[in-house]
């Protein structure tokens, strides 16, 4: 039976004593699987009660249970606040700040449930999941080795030390605990992603594919594996399979920024400018707070020919995020194009006697440039004439790794491996930290391996 929330009026005594029947009654509703109607007994009680510890707290719990969790996160503050010295009003605070993303504050909330005594697996993975959120790999493995101390066969903490070992770069020591994940829990598909994750940096691309066919067979509707799968499948040039994986991604995901970013992406890899600007925009229209469709719309605006259109997205992704390298360069040779620097030159032209040659002229595009119509030529698959850009955009700017890379990589698909293995040797000496170049040698080595 509801209660209309002035049933709870009355004196404090008397007010206490109906929130303390409302609440066991919405105990009562919630065990019965009558959520719905649990939460709704329990606002009552909040609303005439608002400091009645047991509705907060139990409320709390639901809404987090239920993936609400900065709803969850008001409560579980003010259950907090109404006792700070209970250890377990403790700890799910510190798991709603953290599943609302203020790792920081529930670091120090999971800390302060410790100080009151809870310890145990969920404290440690708790805050070490929070460590690594913050990007505190080091101290996210701490966390995890004390629970897997007490607990060595802890499928989620092994995946959790497993993912904090990647990203301090121990891929091999992150592999021993992601295979432990997988055979401890297969149905796990986090668990399968993560791995692969780590198999593809690896380069061992086929095992990456087969984890990841494998995380979507137990999530077949999460868009976000098929978008990690099509980048996999783009490292080993099967372009067709990646856009048909993306293609999967925005048809599960209608309202997701990233698949329509990452389709665009393959539109444009396969020169159709127009679709991958249609796809951008969704994605800007979708969330224009994400710097990376921006970018993307604005290199197919510049395949297309429309600078100043171009100019102005680059810019943009700019504003978003001022540490963007591509789009920087991209926009500086758009700039020198729409605004060319007229050298002065004299009126009657001087010819001295036995004048050496003159030099062959200077391109009038920049390496930049070059170097993205070489992109366009490998994905056309024009190999030569992409070598070719590559190697005019070389020679105006010798210190430009992604050149260097790009050629490497057109000789690679051709087939010329050596000469791919020097182009990548060179990226790499220029950028030691370029990921596409060690991939590219790694490749060009395998090659040159099997034909001696």
């Amino acid at each position: 039976m509801a209660l209309c929330a002035c049933a709870l009026a009355g004196s404090d005594g008397r007010a206490t004593q109906t929130a303390e029947k409302v609440w066991r009654e919405a105990v009562h509703e919630a065990e019965a699987g009558h959520r719905e109607h649990a939460l709704e007994l329990l606002s009552q009680v909040i609303e005439t009660a608002p400091d009645f510890l047991p509705a907060r707290q139990q409320r709390a719990r639901m809404l987090f249970d239920d993936g609400q969790f900065a709803d969850a996160l008001n409560d579980a503050g003010e259950a907090a606040r109404l006792d700070p010295d209970d250890g377990l009003t403790a700890m799910l605070h510190a798991e709603c700040l953290r599943r609302s993303g203020r790792n920081e504050e529930a670091i120090r909330e999971y800390d302060r449930a410790g100080s009151l005594q809870v310890a145990g697996t969920d404290l440690y993975d708790g805050r070490a999941a929070a460590w690594a959120a913050a990007g505190q790999f080091a101290k996210a493995i701490d966390d995890y080795d004390r629970d897997l101390r007490a607990h060595p066969d802890d499928a989620v903490a092994l995946l959790g030390r497993g993912n904090a070992r990647a990203g301090l770069g121990d891929d091999s020591n992150a592999l021993i605990d992601l295979d432990a994940a997988v055979r401890l829990d297969p149905k796990n598909a986090d668990a399968w992603i993560s791995r692969a994750r780590v198999l593809s940096k690896l380069n061992r691309n086929q095992d990456a594919l087969t984890d990841l066919t494998r995380a979507i067979i137990l999530e077949p509707k999460d868009a976000n594996l098929h978008l990690v799968r099509a980048a996999v499948l783009e490292k080993m040039e099967r372009h067709q399979e990646a856009l048909q994986d993306r293609d999967t991604a925005v048809q599960l995901g209608p309202d997701l920024p990233e698949a329509y970013t990452a389709r665009g992406e393959s539109w444009a890899e396969l020169g159709l400018t127009e679709k991958a600007i249609a796809d951008e925009s969704i994605a800007i229209r979708l969330n224009p707070a994400l710097a990376e469709p921006w970018f993307a719309r604005g290199q197919a605006k510049f395949a297309a020919e429309d600078l100043p259109g171009a100019r102005e997205d680059l810019a943009h992704a700019l504003t978003l995020r001022e540490k963007y390298d591509e789009a920087q360069r991209l926009l500086a040779a758009i700039d020198g194009k729409l605004n060319p620097v007229v050298e002065a030159k004299p009126a009657v032209p001087v010819i001295a006697p036995h004048a050496p040659a003159a030099p062959a002229p200077k391109s009038s595009m920049s390496a930049e440039e070059h170097d993205l119509r070489a992109r366009k030529l490998i994905a056309a698959g024009r190999l030569q004439d992409a070598i070719a850009e590559s190697s005019e955009a070389i020679r105006l700017k010798p210190d430009f790794a992604p050149a260097w890379n790009g050629r490497a990589y057109a000789h690679l698909r051709a087939r010329e491996y050596r000469q791919a293995l020097a182009d990548a040797n060179e990226a790499i000496r220029l950028d030691p930290k370029y990921k596409n170049a060690l991939q590219v040698r790694a490749a060009a080595q395998r090659a040159v391996s099997k034909s001696q």
